[in-house]
């Protein structure tokens, strides 16, 4: 895989029938990762990313 960034999506499947799915996130050009994080939280990681990108197109910063 190739890919700059990519997600895995683990589903947990208890003996009871119980389930739990977390999610990794990955970056590949840099050693940074977020491991077990839910969907929710997911959620709420894009929305404050998709925010914080808007305010920064809007302000002088400059990457050197």
């Amino acid at each position: 895989m190739n890919d700059e960034f990519f997600i895995t999506k683990t589903v947990d499947t208890g003996s009871g029938g119980t389930k739990s799915v977390r999610y990794q996130l990955y970056a590949r050009n840099c050693d940074g990762e977020i491991n077990d994080i839910g969907y929710e939280e997911l959620v709420r990681f894009n929305k404050f990313l998709t925010n914080y990108l808007k305010k920064e197109e809007g302000s002088d910063y400059e990457q050197s």
